[in-house]
């Protein structure tokens, strides 16, 4: 039995009947024990939440309710956040304060503390808040990268001739990997008329393509 399992039944918040409900939808679905619970209606998602506050002695939240900075999502890769269901929700100091549905997870905590550099401080926040705050802020995240990615290209290319020429992007391949940007576009310039070497006794070549590669 699990550890949040048998608090639940001995503050008898719950019954075993409903424990074992919740279990047996947890195996099929793959989800967590609490959200197990809250699916099969054993108790409510901000009850849970609060006995866990409560239970752990860290203070509950509601995501809904924060403006979070980009500068600490960043802090924390996108899939680590999916991977331990949690998000970053404020800095101070050498410490990150970070909101997850489990707070005896201490793997998740070890791990964000290896990846970050920061001291971990958990506050307690419903799985579904968490969730959607990842979608949230990560999507945002991964699209001002992409806009500065693209501004940064403009910016970048040059044409190595004594003038200036028109650059045409004409392929751009975008992914979007473990929240890491990978931009290959390959770039032409126009070519000069060939020179007829019969008549000028000179051999012209064209300037092929080339391309452009940068791996943010």
């Amino acid at each position: 039995m699990s550890r949040l399992g048998e608090l639940l039944l001995r503050d008898q918040i719950i019954s075993p009947e409903q424990l074992q409900r919740a279990q047996e939808e947890s195996r099929k679905s793959g989800d967590r024990l609490g959200n197990a619970l809250i699916k099969t209606g054993a108790i409510p998602e901000e009850d849970l939440t609060q006995f866990l506050s409560k239970q752990y002695g860290v203070p509950a939240v509601n995501l809904s309710e924060f403006d979070i900075d980009a500068d600490v999502i960043a802090l924390v890769p996108k899939d680590v956040a999916i991977r331990h269901r949690v998000i970053p929700v404020n800095r101070a100091g050498q410490s990150l304060i970070v909101a997850i549905s489990d707070p005896s997870n201490i793997l998740a905590i070890d791990d964000l503390k290896f990846v970050t550099g920061y001291n971990i401080e958990t506050v307690v926040a419903s799985d579904v808040g968490i969730s959607e705050s990842i979608e949230k802020y990560y999507n945002k995240k991964e699209e001002l990268d992409l806009n500065k990615v693209m501004d940064e290209i403009q910016d970048s290319v040059e044409v190595g001739d004594d003038h200036t020429a028109d650059i045409n992007l004409t392929t751009a391949n975008i992914n979007l990997a473990n929240g890491n940007l990978r931009l290959r576009a390959a770039a032409t310039k126009p070519r000069r008329p060939a020179v007829d070497a019969a008549r000028s006794g000179v051999v012209s070549s064209s300037h092929p393509p080339y391309s452009l590669t940068e791996n943010l």
